[in-house]
């Protein structure tokens, strides 16, 4: 049975997610992306990415078992690496990450909120009121979640 914190953890995650997706999704090269904005949206996105890798420590281990598709100790490491290292940052690899490996990770968690939700592991209308009209929440694609 899964644990109550990891779905509000899920939900802090993807939030991170969408926001660095916001921040860089216009942008077609990591050189424009770490020049812009005198590199806001390069120090946003690394800020997000370091929370994203806080969050997870914060799952249970039981949730990351089950989803050993994900690489956790690879977002752990991102996040060490980021607090630790942080002018030494590749931003080109860092933009890599961002444009191929934050999607695969967006599914991933999105499609456990959907199965839990027809599974009914997660009450849907429970999961629609905590989440779906919460503001800090605006950068989630609830459509991918909820079916309507």
């Amino acid at each position: 049975m899964p644990i109550r914190e990891d779905y509000i953890i899920v939900l802090s995650i993807l939030q991170c997610v969408g926001k660095t997706v916001h921040f860089t999704n216009k942008f077609n090269t990591a050189d424009i992306f770490f020049e812009h904005n005198n590199q806001l949206n390069y120090l946003a996105s690394l800020t997000l990415l370091a929370n994203i890798g806080e969050h997870a420590n914060k799952l249970s281990e039981n949730f990351k078992k089950e989803h050993s598709k994900i690489n956790w100790k690879q977002i752990k490491g991102l996040k060490n690496f980021i607090v630790h290292n942080y002018e030494g940052v590749d931003y080109i690899i860092l933009f890599n990450t961002i444009k191929n490996d934050l999607p695969k990770l967006k599914l991933e968690l999105e499609n456990y909120l959907k199965e839990s939700i027809l599974s009914n592991c997660i009450d849907k209308e429970i999961f629609v009121e905590l989440a779906l009209d919460n503001p800090f929440y605006e950068f989630i694609n609830f459509e991918n979640i909820i079916e309507q």
